[in-house]
């Protein structure tokens, strides 16, 4: 009697280990919603078995952004060593990879091109195969692996502004208004960015000079990195991002706050979003309208997870 309830308490902490642990630094991953490389299913194909019976997990991938994935990845998280490789699958301490090439952390090879550009050109599909592990005979251990994918993307913005004569600069000047501006390209990216142009306008003799406020913001539901290498790191290498921004002729970026534009490195307070305060110089007042574009751009590693279910029967 007492070797039986060893049995049973054993088992129930063996279910509360394997359904509850979870990776510090990944509270605020959540399953992508947004433009990107978006997980469609994560799922076994049967999602209760016995010992000794195989198990195939099946990961659908979609590229729904305006950029191209690269240096792809994936990996199965949550499941013990317990869990063998099927016959074929190659493993690598204890970890069991999938069976496309693409999908390896050994190759970060996928390459996925925009939806936009063909119906099944940003698509992927990455398979891991299993036996299921030995459970005592007459009770279950419930299981909740999550797949974690990463990838490199891009995201861009452009605004063009509006640099008018001095005359109408006074009037704005004087209405506290800012200059006029437009955004005319923007990316479909789990990182959105976006510029602001601000108050007040300064007019010296033959200079202007105004504020301007970039906003980074996470609407991916994943965790932002320098590349999808970095991801795979520990929590220090999350988080962060390089972010140019690119003035043209007549137009001088200074006095920026939480940025370097040489080194180009933005960290996310809280992986969530990050604010840059600037001021944009232009170097001579037009007699006329002049438009002037400045494009800010960032490159960055990024990964999302999706959980599923398996129940193993002894």
């Amino acid at each position: 009697m007492d070797n039986f309830k060893c049995v049973i308490i054993l088992s129930i902490l063996a279910i509360i280990f394997i359904s509850g642990c979870t990776i510090p630094g990944t509270d605020n991953v959540s399953e992508q919603k947004s433009k990107g490389l978006n997980i469609l299913d994560f799922e076994p194909d049967f999602s209760e078995v016995r010992s000794g019976e195989p198990v195939t997990l099946k990961l659908r991938l979609k590229n729904t952004g305006t950029s191209k994935v690269e240096n792809g990845f994936a990996e199965v998280l949550g499941l013990d060593f317990t869990w063998k490789g099927d016959k074929g699958t190659e493993v690598i301490d204890n970890e069991v990879l999938p069976d496309e090439e693409e999908c390896k952390y050994t190759k970060k090879i996928m390459t996925l091109l925009p939806e936009s550009q063909g119906v099944e050109a940003g698509e992927a599909i990455c398979t891991w195969r299993y036996i299921a592990p030995d459970v005592q005979k007459g009770i279950f251990v419930e299981y909740k692996p999550r797949v974690r994918v990463y990838y490199n993307y891009y995201s861009f913005v452009q605004k063009s502004i509006s640099i008018v004569s001095r005359n109408e600069l006074k009037m704005y000047q004087d209405q506290g208004k800012p200059l006029p501006s437009e955004t005319t390209q923007k990316s479909e990216a789990p990182i959105n960015l976006d510029m602001e142009i601000k108050t007040p306008i300064r007019v010296y003799e033959n200079m202007i000079e105004f504020p301007v406020v970039i906003k980074i913001d996470n609407i991916g539901g994943g965790v932002a990195c320098l590349d999808s290498a970095s991801c795979k790191k520990p929590d220090p290498e999350w988080n962060v991002l390089n972010i140019k921004i690119e003035m043209p002729d007549g137009l001088t970026l200074k006095d920026c706050e939480e940025y370097d534009n040489k080194e180009g490195k933005v960290y996310l307070v809280r992986g969530k979003s990050q604010t840059i305060s600037c001021k944009i110089n232009v170097r001579s007042v037009p007699e006329n309208l002049v438009q002037k574009n400045i494009k800010i751009t960032a490159k960055y590693g990024y990964f999302v997870e999706k959980e599923t279910y398996i129940k193993v029967i002894g």
